[in-house]
């Protein structure tokens, strides 16, 4: 008799639950399951051990024979599945966000055309302009990841369990959220800043 650790019975996502382990010799089993580890080929070791158990007993049934990694990657499907679905979920809503951001830094850079076109016509050089144009639309965007990131933490921590090898606070999983995030938000916020730099001082004073 003994005790072993807890560990997962059916799926990666469920949680711990009470099992007992039997010996064979005390109780009367359906079905066997013999486990052998390889450093080889695992096809050709699972065609020799058919071979040499039918060998023993011919009338002996195979009810499933695979490789561990093949049940592996059976039992982690759904987790993975999963993952894949939000991460598509989560481009979409960052091209989303992004093109959304962009449009309104755009709409403001038209609106600022003519205040634009004075800066440069006073001598304001055209690098200030894209970097004032940046700096205002960045503040925007990492003010909303700030805020993003402290529901996306209360989401995660509710969501911990269907999280399998990644904690509600993963520095790898937060670092590349946030530089994808901010990687979109400079993007969107460069091509206005640029299309600003070049205003036309002339052509922006005579703007309504």
């Amino acid at each position: 008799m003994g005790i072993v650790a807890d560990y997962k019975v059916d799926t990666v996502g469920g949680h711990p639950t009470p099992h007992i382990h039997y010996p064979l010799s005390q109780g009367s089993f359906a079905r066997q399951v013999l486990l052998a580890r390889t450093q080889g080929n695992d096809a050709a070791l699972l065609t020799t051990m058919r071979r040499e158990l039918l060998a023993m007993e011919p009338d002996l049934v195979f009810l499933d024979s695979h490789a561990m990694d093949a049940q592996v990657n059976l039992s982690l499907l759904p987790a993975r599945l999963a993952a894949q679905m939000a991460s598509l979920v989560a481009f979409v809503a960052t091209l989303l966000a992004a093109i959304g951001l962009y449009r309104v830094i755009a709409y403001s850079v038209t609106r600022r055309t003519r205040e634009i076109g004075v800066r440069i016509a006073l001598g304001a050089a055209r690098g200030s302009v894209v970097r004032m144009v940046m700096r205002q639309g960045l503040t925007v965007a990492v003010a909303g990841l700030v805020v993003g990131a402290g529901l996306a933490y209360i989401a995660a921590t509710a969501l911990a369990g269907a999280l399998y090898g990644v904690s509600a606070f993963d520095p790898l999983a937060w670092g590349l959220a946030a530089t994808s995030l901010l990687g979109a938000a400079v993007l969107a916020n460069f091509v206005p800043a640029r299309r600003a730099s070049r205003v036309d001082p002339l052509t922006a004073l005579r703007t309504d």
